[in-house]
């Protein structure tokens, strides 16, 4: 009884270390998704900064 209790209980610590596995990596995910596109961004910004004293010349 003891035997299959430990092993029960293993399972349920297997369980909440995938969970939370699962958790922080779609954390890390989010997280330089979010980088990526501050980083589009600012590509973005520098490549129509060019173009902008032209707007003034004009």
């Amino acid at each position: 009884m003891r035997v299959s209790y430990c092993s029960g209980f293993d399972v349920v610590i297997l369980a909440l270390i995938l969970v939370y596995s699962i958790a922080i990596l779609t954390d890390i995910i989010m997280y330089f998704s979010s980088i990526t596109e501050l980083f589009e961004i600012d590509y973005t910004f520098i490549s129509t900064a060019p173009n902008i004293p032209n707007l003034f010349l004009k």
